[in-house]
């Protein structure tokens, strides 16, 4: 039983999931058992074998669980396969369950449990030779009778003496040693799953005695011939290097020199099937340690001893070769081909998959451990040789996994520490680029980590004592400054292991503690945070500093270069004098490479350096900025425009870096007021005001707050003709418009004085541009200025009195501003892209919250109740609307008034209103899903004041091409309806009616109101107002009546530009009211739009009108036309409606018309009338 605990602690929250045993035995049990009586039937055993394969992988995890019961379950399987011979169905169902244990558990655990008598070699034997590999059902048969003939193949008698024939006899028989022999070859070449298991039971095979003498060399060179075929050409490695791996050395030596030359004349090396090469590798490796006696190299270098006592005893020193362990190392005899070997595993390792890497340094290692010390250490030089600037990434990394094979086996002694140190730093380095934003270097400092890791296990503290502090460092700057997350945390890893078995890393456990698995999985919380605090350490300080300086403020991902800006910042606090003194002037001398990535990482780290030293200067530690920093400054703009910096590619990225450095300087005082560089900034600044790149404008915006606040504070002049430069901008272009509204949103107060309602008149026109019409797709204007005039109710504050200071807003201001957030709040424009009106709402959204605040405070008597009600019920509209982002944006816009402070006046039903949103914990609002929205702000629809609003919304999501969203938001509205009185439900469907003729032919909303009313009519929630019973006599009675003014709705939505999905929508509400049990007189109004629609020209509206017709009268056409609706459902059924003959199908139309009654479908002359 799958047992889920949840940790309740703040500290430590998780899920776990485990078995404690093997509890659905009883279940499985029988789920075996019952398996000869459900083949009989194929559903049956489908839904077993389903349920059985559930079961069994809950337990993939934890398959030990299994072995208690595995010789029960496979020994009744086992006697139902042995007792079905005649019976092909069950074996295979008995063998599929078989293969499902093995799949979990695994062969080599399975292989143990299945019964190996002499008796069931020849049974299993003919079972898989009759047996058709091309057969894709019984795949699962194959495959575990393989693996069963591979223990029985096991059993020690000779395989003549099971033969059951004389010598005579065996010239015209196969012996059962030719016929596995045949099986395996078969099987071997097979293009599924029962290729491994072959290989394998070929590698139990040959290894008999009375086998590998004979038929040995034959299968070897069975396995080299298959060379000749193109496609099959390196199929035979894969046997070969398992038989190589299982058999004896004493047996494959004499194969050994004709298979390493067979490999190296095939070429395998060179293949573009990356499984040859590795294949190749795996077989030269194996080839090469066949070669080579087994033995423990006297040379290597040992940590501890086998003994615990001698490990314990500290004085027992470090392990070294004897005299005598050298002389014994001389006599190794190598043959010459191990050279040939060896130079094939260090081609591997400049392969371009990442297998075949790993495959020749597990190779590399394991042929070393057999050589002498000399040759050894020459693999080791030629390993080393891989970390070159000239070698490819693919070398880097196979050389670095190496030199970990050859560490984690004590091949790498304390002379070649150096060189071997020298190489990891190099690797813990490297980042190869290509293309300017693509790089392939994260595989090579992840290797090399391992390579790190290995050491820490390898040597004792006093060996690698010296390189400790470069270790250390190097490591903490890759896990605390990589790009990479699995860099980062393999660092981590690598530093932990190092600490935890030298000892000696300074201050490794503090470090530890902060610097885990899960505190570098955010990048920005690496850089910022982490790195504060391991730099609160001498040892680290500098090497973190200089490793942002020369290699990440300088990298080619423009993300990473921002956030090492700021990560230098952080660290400036921790060394302000080194960074004043040393980093600062390389930073001045680096913004005008040659290079973009150095550039602009310069001028970003001068900028967020410039800030961090303004906050560190104190009374008592002031670091003055000389004279050599602010020309740098200085010259920053003026010597990128003289140089193009700013202009093609990369151009955007080098004024937002300038933007910075301008906004930085300005928040750091920097001393260049009344200097000619103000001005020059200040024109560079409405330059990047109006920049076709959004990103500059956006980024231009605060730093323009910032530069006017602290060098054109006292100049009114230049703050005034600043003001009438962007007010003339908002009537100007697309982007003049947008930039200057964002540029008057970020002004300071002192900068209005005495234009305040020029600046807000200009930025309401702006907020609602719809005329001409070209300036309907204008969204991004439209946001931004209602951004900006939220922005300026925040910055100026609202006037108690008309008579008070002219930089402040009067009472029009904010009830021109609050006009301007409700028009917006009915932004729906669209473009190629989508709904962009969606921009402008949620601006609308957030403006109304700020500009509320501000009014709550200092004038509520302008919150009327009109207002105050528009206001909430536009928001809930957007709350239960289809746009996630939106929803969610609603939902807290609507908690923030709620709870805001003063409270908001004249909220309707504000009690209503606080309970429809629920608070999950104390700290208020937490993000919602569809299902809580809509299942607590539906039950506001009974709300006169805010049902037209909310059904607005709903209207939008009960009508959506979402499935999931339409299917929540139809299922909460309809428990609501059904909750409610009679009156209440006819108001509600009243509001429903008059949405729908208030957007008739709306190109937005024409589709949902049809797909809304049909989602409504089949829930029947509203039955009791469709079913109410109508005054025949009476015509305002009849045609006021909720079915008939649906059915107008209809017609009206029919006849205005019906398209495909229209008339689609049109039918399913039609059928709905025909479903419902409306009058008579709507039920043969909706037939006759019905037959109308049958006769389109859309082959799709035809086709789901008759099936959503059929079922509409096989569920009530008896109850209005009695007898005749059988021989009407039978026409449904047998035309073909999809038929482009449509004088077929307007025949059959017609006689369905007759068969009810209807009258036929007439063209009328100039009108649209679909047919």
């Amino acid at each position: 039983m799958v047992e889920i605990k949840e940790n309740e602690g703040d500290d430590d929250v998780g899920i776990r999931c485990a078995h404690d045993m093997f509890t659905e035995v009883a279940e499985v049990t029988k789920l075996i058992d019952d398996v000869k009586v459900n083949c009989k039937n194929a559903a049956s055993s489908e839904v077993a074998f389903e349920r059985f394969s559930k079961i069994m992988d809950e337990y993939q995890e934890q398959p030990h669980l299994l072995d208690p019961h595995l010789d029960d379950m496979l020994n009744r399987l086992i006697e139902m396969v042995k007792s079905c011979e005649d019976c092909d169905v069950l074996m295979n169902e008995c063998f599929k369950y078989i293969y499902f244990i093995t799949k979990v558990r695994g062969h080599k655990v399975v292989i143990r449990h299945l019964p190996h008598q002499v008796a069931d070699l020849e049974k299993v034997l003919k079972l898989i030779e009759i047996q058709d590999p091309a057969n894709l059902e019984t795949w699962c048969t194959r495959y575990v009778l393989l693996l069963w003939l591979s223990i029985i193949v096991m059993i020690p008698f000779h395989m003549s003496r099971i033969d059951g024939f004389t010598q005579s006899e065996e010239i015209e028989r196969k012996t059962i040693i030719e016929r596995i022999l045949d099986v395996c070859k078969r099987y071997i070449m097979a293009r599924d799953s029962c290729k491994s298991v072959a290989i394998f039971l070929a590698s139990r095979f040959f290894i008999r005695a009375d086998v590998k003498q004979e038929h040995l060399g034959g299968f070897f060179d069975w396995c080299c011939e298959k060379q000749s075929d193109v496609r099959l050409s390196w199929r035979g490695l894969e046997p070969v290097a398992s038989l190589l791996k299982h058999g004896g050395r004493e047996e494959l030596l004499p194969f050994a020199p004709k298979l390493l030359q067979w490999v190296l004349d095939s070429g395998f090396r060179s293949s573009g099937e990356s499984l040859a090469r590795k294949f190749s590798i795996k077989v030269v490796q194996r080839i090469g340690l066949t070669f080579l006696k087994p033995r423990v190299a006297t040379w290597r270098y040992q940590r501890g001893n086998r003994s615990l006592a001698a490990n314990l005893d500290r004085t027992a020193g470090l392990q070294s070769p004897s005299s005598e362990d050298c002389d014994q190392d001389d006599d190794v005899e190598v043959p010459s081909e191990i050279e040939d070997v060896v130079e094939e595993l260090v081609g591997g390792l400049r392969d371009s998959d990442t297998r075949v890497r790993y495959s020749a340094a597990k190779g590399l290692g394991r042929l070393s451990a057999r050589l002498p010390q000399d040759m050894a250490d020459e693999i080791l030089a030629t390993v080393l040789e891989l970390f070159s600037p000239g070698e490819p990434d693919g070398a880097w990394h196979g050389a670095s996994l190496a030199l970990a094979e050859l560490g984690r086996r004590g091949l790498l002694l304390p002379t070649r520490l150096p060189d071997v140190v020298a190489a990891v730093l190099r690797g813990l380095d490297f980042d190869d680029v290509r293309a300017h934003n693509f790089a392939v270097g994260g595989s090579v400092r992840d290797a090399a980590c391992y390579v790190a890791w290995s050491l820490a296990r390898a040597f004792e503290a006093p060996i690698l004592c010296p390189h400790v502090q470069t270790i250390a460092s190097a490591l903490l700057c890759v896990a605390v400054f990589d790009r990479e997350i699995n860099c980062r945390r393999a660092a981590s890893a690598a530093y932990q292991e190092n600490v935890g078995r030298q000892g000696t890393f300074p201050h490794g456990i503090e470090i530890v503690t902060v610097a885990d698995y899960f505190a570098l999985g955010s990048r920005s919380n690496s850089f910022l945070k982490v790195s504060y605090f391991v730099a609160g350490f001498d040892e680290y300080r500098r090497p973190l500093i200089n490793h942002l300086v020369e290699r990440k403020i300088n990298h080619w991902d423009a993300s990473v270069r921002e956030l090492s800006a700021k990560a230098l910042g952080v660290l400036t606090k921790r060394d302000p004098h080194y960074i004043s003194s040393d980093v600062l002037p390389k930073l001045i001398n680096r913004f005008t490479s040659s290079h973009l990535d150095w550039r602009h990482g310069a001028v970003l780290a001068l900028a967020e350096v410039v800030l961090a030293l303004s906050d560190c200067s104190s009374s008592e530690d002031t670091i003055a900025f000389g004279a050599g920093v602010l020309e740098g400054v200085k010259a920053v703009v003026r010597k990128s425009k003289n140089a193009g910096y700013f202009r093609g590619i990369g151009g955007e990225l080098m004024w937002c870096a300038v933007l910075k450095l301008i906004e930085n300087s300005s928040l750091a005082h920097l001393p260049l007021h009344s200097m000619p560089v103000i001005d020059e900034w200040s024109e560079s600044l409405e330059e990047c005001l109006v920049h076709k790149e959004a990103s500059v404008r956006e980024r231009a915006a605060p730093t323009l707050a910032a530069f006017m606040t602290e060098y054109t504070k006292d100049n009114k002049d230049q703050s005034k003709s600043l003001v009438l430069r962007l007010i003339k901008g908002l009537s100007g272009g697309r982007i003049e418009r947008v930039g200057s509204s964002l540029g008057l949103g970020a002004l300071p107060a002192f900068v209005f004085q005495g234009q305040v309602p020029q600046v807000v008149s200009a930025l309401a026109n702006c907020a609602t541009c719809y005329s001409p019409p070209e300036t309907v797709a204008w969204a991004d204007c439209r946001k931004a200025a209602l951004k900006s005039l939220s922005s300026m109710a925040s910055t100026l504050k609202l006037s108690p009195s008309d008579d008070s200071e002219e930089n402040m807003l009067k009472e029009e201001h904010a009830v021109l501003i609050y006009k301007c957030l409700l028009k917006g709040m009915e932004d729906y424009s669209s473009d190629g892209t989508g709904d962009i009106g969606a921009w402008v709402r949620e601006a609308s959204m957030d403006g109304l919250v700020v500009l509320t605040q501000v009014v709550s405070s200092s004038k509520p008597s302008i919150l009327t109740e009109k207002l105050v009600g528009d206001m909430f019920s536009r928001i809930l509209q957007q709350c239960v609307e289809p746009i996630g982002r939106l929803e969610n944006c609603a939902i807290k816009s609507l908690g923030a008034l709620l709870s805001m402070d003063p409270p908001v006046p004249n909220v309707p039903h504000r009690t209503e209103l606080t309970d429809a949103i629920p608070k999950k914990d104390p700290s208020g609002l937490t993000h919602y899903t569809e299902t809580e929205t809509f299942s607590q702000l539906v039950t506001l629809v009974s709300l006169p004041r805010y049902t037209y609003r909310l059904l607005l919304g709903l209207i939008c999501s009960t009508g959506s091409l979402t499935e999931s969203l339409a299917k929540k938001s139809i299922e909460a509205l309809a428990s609501h309806l059904q909750t409610l009185p009679l009156a209440t439900l006819e108001s509600i469907t009243g509001e429903l009616v008059k949405v729908a003729d208030d957007h008739s032919n709306s190109q937005r909303l024409s589709l949902p109101i049809l797909r809304s009313f049909e989602q409504i009519i089949g829930s029947g929630a509203i039955n009791p107002v469709l079913l109410v019973p109508v005054d025949e006599s009476d015509e305002l009675s009849r045609s006021s009546c909720l079915p008939a003014q649906i059915l107008r709705i209809v017609r009206k939505e029919m006849l205005n530009t019906p398209t495909v999905y229209k008339r689609m929508a049109a039918a399913g509400v039609l059928c709905q009211l025909l479903q419902a049990g409306v009058p008579p007189p709507v039920s043969k109004g909706c037939l006759s739009l019905l037959a109308i629609l049958l006769g389109c020209g859309a082959s799709r509206a035809r086709t789901a009108t008759a099936a959503l017709l059929y079922e509409a009268l096989l569920v009530a056409g008896e109850e209005i036309f009695g007898a005749s609706v059988e021989e009407a459902l039978s026409l449904l059924a047998e035309t073909d409606w999809a038929s482009p003959d449509m004088s077929a199908v307007r025949e059959s139309r017609n006689a369905f018309c007759k068969h009810l009654g209807l009258p036929i479908p007439r063209s009328t002359a100039g009108t649209s009338k679909p047919q």
